[in-house]
């Protein structure tokens, strides 16, 4: 009998061709959307660090560990989330991992797998509770500042406890601190000087002479030195007052040219008694907007300045900030309405006793501007002017014209906007609507939230010290009409045919050049660039160029003028720009610095070629014009040969 040899192959040990990593790996867990158990909806995510610890089990149990480990862990993470509170997951992330780790563990180890180690990565709240809690942080540091204070005036209060205990038992002392007392008050630029007499330096003079005589002489002392006026400054709130909520009330604070530094609280009702106060003057009225700390604006008293140095003005600051400061910004919008109908009552008055509507120019800022629309409308737009700086956008966005500015609220309607992507309103509610650097994003302010409360106020803020700036006169913001920003900074809307023999509308307090053309034509758009800082304002050239080359050629321009050793640049690359033969285009160079007069230009055009030839590029013409200074000679140069991503330098010539 042949023996012979049989092999049998079992097809239950094809799991043998499974290779089992016993090795510690980690899986990120994707962000997931968590509701609280306080009901705030978050993004959190998560990585695992796992290890097969028995793997028959994990391979015979479930088919496939790590896929089930992962789909388990994101499960686990909305589950047990799901029961914590917002402050629980901020404050408890390592217990909350450890709880994470014992749940996944106790499901896993059924299927061979030990779970290691979670750990929560990062929670992304909600914009709009980012900025809630970044004015609570500051509204408690504030708070924390006032309690140093408190105490700091508390020590001190002891220590002149102790020095005076100290002094009384030394005359001469005394005496000597009153000399050095009177000393520090001499060199002071002092109006009125108060000198306190020592009853003992007194004494004789009451004992020569009757009580009677003595005090019409005390009395002639007081009234030759003089007594300065109370001055009634912005109200200022502390956190707490925020935080439980204000009820609105609405002081005037009137200055003029005769007490730019001492405001002056004015009656609602019986403003004819206060002498500062002139009806048949210019009234212009400054309204802030949301207060969310109860801090008093920056920039009040350098607004009052500013409007006092245009013309003598009542200037009346209009303090609303009991209504204002409200943690709910809800709060603050139903305020709106009553504080425009106080406003509208003394406006009224005013009229009744002489003054001229058409001489009243309202000045918002934010949830003000609404404010000055509603005042407005109420008086039937017959209100000389309204000027609107970053009208609010929350609450305020697609309602109906009279639930928010409009162009019908006073003869003429100018506003500026910076912030439209976020505090900021969209769209025109003006006879004429700024938009600086395209209404949005402002060069120089915070892009992420870590730069803290600038990162939510810069872009919208930016509106009052453009605004600012212009008054002052330091900073020259030509705006050009155009449909859109990209067609501005295209070069497409660089002539002001419209308002000739004025230049383009230039922002600020005087208007009058582009009054009457702005109302006839309805609503206008008109754009312009800034810089970060101050003066804010560029200086723009219009560019014409007339290629002829051979090849067409996509690219962006860099121009350079000089003079001497000062050279300024402007990059055009906001969009391609196509060369090819006998084509016209048109640019504007916009540059930070204003240089005259230019010595010598540098063009570049870079195409991006970095590889293979260069292609020359034929110019020829380019024509250089300077817009906000029409009185200085225009530049230009004619047959011009250049490579691509090649410098040409030249010098230019007088146009013809």
């Amino acid at each position: 009998m042949n023996e012979q040899l049989f092999f049998v192959w079992d097809d239950s040990l094809a799991v043998l061709k499974d290779l089992v990593d016993l090795r510690t790996v980690s899986f990120d867990i994707p962000p997931q959307e968590v509701l609280t158990k306080d009901s705030v909806t978050i993004m959190v995510d998560a990585v695992v660090y796992y290890r097969i610890f028995n793997p028959t089990v994990s391979i015979t149990k479930v088919e496939n560990a790590n896929h089930a480990t992962k789909m388990l862990a994101q499960t686990t993470l909305r589950n047990m989330l799901g029961t914590k509170s917002l402050a629980d997951i901020l404050k408890d992330r390592e217990e909350m991992s450890d709880q994470m780790e014992a749940v996944l563990y106790a499901a896993s180890k059924n299927w061979g797998i030990k779970v290691e180690r979670v750990e929560l990565k990062d929670v992304k709240l909600p914009t709009s509770l980012q900025r809630a809690m970044a004015a609570e942080a500051e509204a408690t540091r504030d708070a924390r500042a006032k309690v140093i204070a408190a105490e700091g005036e508390m020590k001190a209060s002891r220590a002149l406890k102790e020095a005076a205990n100290v002094l009384s038992e030394s005359p001469s002392a005394l005496q000597l601190r009153y000399m050095q007392t009177l000393t520090e008050i001499a060199s002071e630029r002092n109006s009125t000087i108060v000198f306190p007499l020592p009853i003992d330096l007194i004494s004789g003079f009451v004992r020569r002479m009757s009580m009677c005589r003595f005090l019409i002489l005390a009395s002639i002392f007081i009234l030759c030195t003089g007594e300065d006026s109370k001055c009634d400054n912005f109200t200022d709130l502390d956190f707490h007052e925020c935080f439980i909520g204000t009820n609105l009330y609405v002081r005037l604070l009137l200055y003029t040219r005769a007490n730019l530094e001492c405001g002056q609280e004015l009656s609602h009702h019986n403003f004819t008694q206060e002498p500062l106060f002139n009806v048949t003057r210019p009234t212009t009225f400054v309204i802030h907007g949301y207060r969310p700390t109860g801090a008093p604006p920056i920039w009040i008293n350098h607004i009052v300045h500013l409007l006092a140095a245009q013309k003598d003005m009542n200037i009346l600051v209009v303090d609303w900030n009991r209504g204002a400061a409200n943690l709910n910004y809800f709060t603050a919008v139903a305020n709106t309405r009553g504080t425009a109908m106080n406003i509208t009552g003394l406006i009224e008055r005013m009229e009744k006793e002489g003054a001229s509507l058409d001489s009243i120019h309202l000045i918002g800022v934010s949830l003000g501007a609404h404010i000055a629309g509603f005042i407005g409308a109420t008086l039937g737009g017959r209100v000389g002017r309204i000027t609107g700086l970053d009208p609010a956008g929350p609450m305020f966005a697609g309602v109906p014209p009279e639930d928010r500015l409009d162009p019908t609220d006073a003869q003429f309607v100018d506003v500026l906007h910076t912030d439209m992507n976020s505090f900021g309103l969209r769209g025109t509610h003006g006879h004429i609507d700024f938009y600086a650097n395209g209404g949005l994003d402002q060069p120089g302010c915070p892009k992420t939230i870590f730069s803290g409360k600038s990162y939510f106020v810069c872009d919208h803020q930016r509106s009052v010290f453009l605004y600012l700036c212009a008054l002052n006169h330091t900073c020259n913001l030509t705006a050009y009409p155009c449909s859109s920003y990209s067609d501005f900074l295209s070069g497409q809307c660089l002539q002001c045919e419209t308002f000739k023999p004025a230049s383009c509308p230039v922002l600020g307090y005087d208007m009058s050049q582009w009054r009457d053309t702005l109302v006839r034509l309805g609503q206008t758009r008109a754009y312009f660039s800034t810089m970060a800082e101050l003066p804010y304002s560029k200086t723009s050239y219009r560019v014409d160029l007339v290629t002829w080359n051979q090849f067409l050629r996509w690219g962006v321009v860099i121009l350079r003028l000089h003079n001497g050793k000062n050279v300024i640049e402007s990059r055009i690359d906001n969009k391609l720009l196509r060369f090819e033969q006998y084509t016209s285009t048109r640019l504007l160079a916009q540059f930070d610095e204003d240089l005259y007069p230019i010595q010598k230009i540098s063009l570049r055009i870079v195409t991006g070629n970095v590889i293979g030839p260069r292609y020359k590029i034929r110019l020829l013409r380019i024509r250089i014009t300077p817009l906000e200074n029409p009185n200085r000679p225009l530049m230009c140069r004619y047959d011009i040969i250049l490579e691509e991503n090649a410098d040409v330098s030249f010098k230019p010539l007088p146009c013809h």
